[in-house]
C-alpha cells in the first residue's frame, strides 16, 4: 500500500515537470515573433500541399471496339434477339437492309464481325457489322443493345501466293497450315470476311473432308451453287491432290487433321483475310 503510494507521487511529479516543460517551450515560440509565425505557417503549408494531392485517375474513353483492336484481337457481336434487324445507319429511324434470325439452321447463334462502333444523337451505341451477304464486304449497323459483344483473339490470313492459311494470335504468327485453293476459272475471291459457319461433315470420306467452316465470302464465278455460292474452309478426301495446288470450285482446303486443329482458334466471328 505504501509502496502504491510512493511511486503515484513520482508519475505526479513528472507530470507536472513536463507540463512546465511544455509551457517554456509555447513562452518561447511566442517570443520569437516572426521565427514563430513562419515556422507554423511553414507546417500548415506543408498539410495542405498533402491534403490537397488527389490520386490520379486514368479515364479510359476508349470504345469496346477501340480496345479489341488496340490489343491486336477483334470484335465480334452475336444477336441478342429475334429478329434482329442491321440498317443502313446508326440510327433507329434509318432503313432496315437485312433481318437475321437469332440462331441460324444450324442451331448457331447468329454473328457478325465488326468494323467501327459509333454512338447516335440520342445516346445510343451502334456497332457496323459485316454481313453474309452479296456483294462481298456489305455492311450494315446493329444496335448495342440488340446482341451481345465478345472479343476474339485470333485472326486467319490466306496467303494466295505462297499456299498457306496462317492464324494469328493477337497479332502475332500462332499456327501456319498448307492450303489448296480455287482453279483458275473459279478463283478464290480475296478480301476481308470472317467465319460465319462451322459443321462436322456427315460423311468424312465425303469431298469436304471431317470439317468445314463457311465465311462471308461469295464466289465470283458461281451463283447457282449450294449456298449461293459461299466460300467455305474445309478439310479434303484427297489431300495429294489438292494441297498446294488450285483445284477447287474457291473453296480453301486443308488436310483433316489441320481443320480439325483450325476450328479450336477460329471461332464464329473471327476475321479471314484472303490475299496474293
Amino acid at each position: 500500500m505504501g509502496e502504491k503510494t510512493s511511486n503515484n507521487s513520482i508519475l505526479l511529479a513528472g507530470k507536472l515537470l513536463l507540463g512546465l516543460g511544455l509551457m517554456a517551450v509555447v513562452i518561447m515560440l511566442i517570443a520569437s515573433g516572426d521565427e514563430a509565425e513562419t515556422g507554423t505557417m511553414s507546417v500548415q503549408s506543408t498539410q495542405a500541399a498533402e491534403v490537397g494531392e488527389a490520386p490520379t485517375v486514368s479515364v479510359d474513353d476508349r470504345t469496346v471496339f477501340e480496345k479489341a483492336t488496340d490489343a491486336g484481337a477483334s470484335l465480334a457481336v452475336e444477336a441478342a434477339v429475334d429478329p434482329l434487324e442491321v440498317r443502313a445507319e446508326p440510327n433507329a429511324a434509318a432503313e432496315i437492309l437485312e433481318t437475321f434470325p437469332q440462331y441460324d439452321d444450324l442451331g448457331s447463334m447468329t454473328t457478325f464481325r465488326t468494323f467501327d462502333e459509333t454512338t447516335d444523337a440520342e445516346g445510343l451505341t451502334w456497332y457496323r457489322v459485316q454481313l453474309p451477304v452479296r456483294p462481298n464486304g456489305t455492311s450494315g449497323w446493329v444496335e448495342a443493345s440488340k446482341v451481345r459483344a465478345f472479343e476474339i483473339p485470333y485472326r486467319v490470313e490466306i496467303d494466295i501466293s505462297d499456299f498457306q492459311l496462317n492464324v494469328l494470335e493477337y497479332g502475332k504468327p500462332f499456327k501456319s497450315y498448307p492450303i489448296g485453293l480455287g482453279k483458275a476459272d473459279t478463283p478464290t475471291p480475296m478480301g476481308e470476311y470472317y467465319v460465319v459457319i462451322k459443321m462436322l461433315s456427315e460423311d468424312p470420306e465425303g469431298v469436304y473432308g471431317a470439317m468445314a467452316m463457311g465465311v462471308s465470302a461469295f464466289s465470283e464465278k458461281l451463283t447457282d451453287w449450294p449456298g449461293g455460292g459461299q466460300v467455305g474452309i474445309h478439310g479434303t478426301n484427297d489431300p495429294e491432290g489438292s494441297i498446294g495446288k488450285r483445284v477447287s470450285h474457291g473453296c480453301i482446303r486443308l488436310r483433316d487433321a489441320d481443320i480439325m486443329e483450325l476450328t479450336n482458334y477460329a471461332p464464329l466471328g473471327t476475321p479471314v483475310l484472303i490475299r496474293e
